[in-house]
């Protein structure tokens, strides 16, 4: 951009439009023309093309066209994430178990990282990974009550009250930690390592972060329920 240019276009915009208050009919549109070249010489630089008709003028920024080639690199780049996601899910399926942890955050960081060049704001990620969190707290639930193991040296009381808790965790956005202690302490299943997955369980809850990412890995290996004193033995 060239200032003393663009100085000299706003000038002579001004000056026509004074000369139209004066009474000279023509000299206007000879101001609105003559600054409309200032100011396109004076960003000459930026302009990818210029074309004139009788329906118009049109001039196309190279800052423009730079922006939606841009736009689109990073729309190609989302939809080949997403083409390998499908694809993946439709050969897996029937054969393979789900995602390991480490393939699941590399999806998830290479999705975010798009999502951002894109434009897309911070707060809009708290939609896109609602439902990824939703499960991640599940996951906490399910771990925490033994996974699919029923507990041990219990009756069939207990272990349909541990089937209706698993069937209404499903069914929550999310179960609290406090629901899920209040659960382990009524049928005396806590133990310190019940007290400690809480506490991870509550971190996740809080900062959206693994309190002790090792231990949340090996989540599938949890131990299964057992009575406090049963336990201890």
């Amino acid at each position: 951009m060239k200032p003393s240019l663009t100085v000299v276009g706003i000038l002579v915009l001004v000056s026509g439009i004074a000369a139209g208050f004066m009474n000279h009919e023509s000299l206007p549109w000879v101001g609105v023309v003559g600054s409309f070249v200032c100011l396109a010489f004076a960003n000459l630089d930026s302009i990818e093309f210029f074309k004139a008709s009788r329906d118009g003028v049109e001039a196309k920024t190279r800052a423009v066209i730079q922006q939606a080639r841009d736009t689109l690199t990073e729309l190609q780049i989302l939809a080949t994430h997403l083409a390998e996601m499908s694809l993946t899910l439709v050969q897996r399926s029937g054969r393979m178990g789900g995602y390991s942890d480490e393939e699941k955050d590399r999806i998830k960081a290479d999705m975010l990282s798009t999502l951002s060049k894109l434009g897309i704001e911070d707060e809009k990620f708290e939609l896109v990974l609602k439902e990824w969190r939703r499960f991640e707290a599940l996951d906490y639930v399910f771990g925490i009550l033994g996974n699919s193991r029923v507990p041990d040296g219990v009756g069939n009381e207990v272990i349909e009250d541990w089937k209706a808790f698993r069937n209404n965790a499903v069914l929550r956005d999310r179960t609290d930690a406090d629901v899920v202690r209040a659960f382990l302490d009524h049928h005396g299943f806590m133990t310190e390592e019940r007290r400690e997955l809480l506490m991870d369980y509550e971190h996740f809850l809080t900062l959206n972060t693994h309190r002790r990412p090792d231990v949340w890995r090996n989540r599938r290996n949890w131990t299964q329920l057992q009575r406090e004193q049963a336990a201890a033995q």
